[in-house]
């Protein structure tokens, strides 16, 4: 396991081949850093060969981050876990063409997130 934490934004992710799980800087990261060892910084050609060589998809970064994944207890919903075993089942999903295809499309996103002004 290793937490990717993306120069770009400072989004963090905790991956592995099987599993991939936002984590939302704060308290969390600070317990899983103590367990797993610190964050490793990217820059974006690192985070590509990252996601490449573990083959998540870029939908599943996106959805973990928009807290559109796995909830806890394996269902599609509000969660921010994906694994390769519960997407099996949520291909069609992960296939939105509203998530992300690239990094770009991933930094669009996050980008847009974190500006993003609430509706009252």
């Amino acid at each position: 396991m290793k937490i990717i934490r993306w120069a770009a934004n400072g989004a963090c992710w905790l991956m592995t081949d099987e599993s991939t799980d936002y984590i939302a800087t704060g308290p969390a990261l600070a317990a899983l850093e103590r367990i797993f060892g610190p964050a490793k910084t990217v820059e974006n050609d690192a985070l590509t060969a990252v996601v490449a060589s573990l083959k998540v998809p870029w939908a599943a970064m996106e959805s973990t981050f928009r807290s559109q994944a796995f909830d806890n207890e394996s269902r599609f919903g509000k969660g921010t876990s994906w694994t390769r075993t519960m997407a099996k089942a949520q291909r069609e999903t992960l296939a939105d063409a509203g998530l992300a295809r690239s990094i770009t499309d991933l930094q669009k996103a996050i980008g847009n997130a974190k500006t993003a002004v609430p509706v009252s």
